[in-house]
């Protein structure tokens, strides 16, 4: 408590998916540099059961979004935490749920976040996808047709205006699952609102920075942005 970390909430991607007990080397890797690391299993997430699995069915970034607001207050809570220290990373859903918990969020809890290859604009995303993920999309969210409005209020896009805080913001443009376009419509949108962020795109790499270039490139970007807004 006489020395508070920074902290990371890292939510996972799918969202039909989970952070069960395995070895994370980027999660060990800002431990050992001594921050904290919070992977949630926020609503939607496998293994606590079907009504769990199904509670973010039709409002995508919006009820799962106050599972990743809850745990930045639950590390804020902790003596050992800087309260004005913590950022949100993720990647695909990750990525997704991290610009909604910066964008959607009238307190402003986060100090910054980075969001990986994820969506913007769920109802773009939706046209532009592989056909994997589109019916996905359509199992849980149902058809855009139908359900327009949820769409629009799972589209952090639309209210950028309310950003406060950096972004970084990172792409493959070989991704087939969610297109690059995504990224390119969310920083296009910053810069016209006038917003802070960093954009790394990574031309050979698709839903997944993996090969070894990409991937180092890619989180020692992650580690100077965060050092550089986290650490004192």
């Amino acid at each position: 408590a006489d020395k508070p970390c920074a902290a990371v909430v890292q939510p996972h991607g799918g969202p039909t998916s989970v952070t069960g007990d395995e070895w994370d080397g980027v999660a060990q890797y800002f431990v050992d540099k001594g921050y904290a690391w919070l992977a949630i299993n926020f609503r939607g997430s496998t293994t606590y059961g079907r009504e769990f699995e199904r509670a973010n069915h039709g409002v995508w970034g919006v009820a799962d979004t106050q599972d990743c607001l809850a745990a930045h207050d639950h590390l804020a809570s902790l003596d050992w935490v800087g309260a004005g220290r913590i950022a949100i990373f993720g990647a695909s859903y990750g990525s997704y749920l991290a610009l909604c918990s910066v964008v959607d969020d009238p307190e402003h809890r986060y100090a910054c976040a980075a969001a990986k290859y994820g969506d913007c604009d769920i109802l773009t995303s939706w046209a532009q996808g592989d056909l994997v993920g589109r019916l996905d999309m359509e199992r849980m969210m149902g058809h855009p047709r139908t359900a327009r409005a949820a769409y629009t209020a799972g589209s952090p896009v639309h209210r950028v205006e309310h950003l406060q805080v950096p972004l970084l913001v990172a792409h493959g443009e070989l991704d087939d699952r969610v297109h690059p376009d995504q990224s390119r419509e969310l920083v296009e949108s910053l810069r016209r609102a006038g917003k802070q962020y960093e954009y790394v795109p990574s031309p050979p790499e698709g839903h997944g920075f993996l090969r070894r270039e990409p991937f180092l490139h890619f989180h020692r970007r992650l580690e100077r942005f965060l050092d550089w807004y986290l650490l004192p």
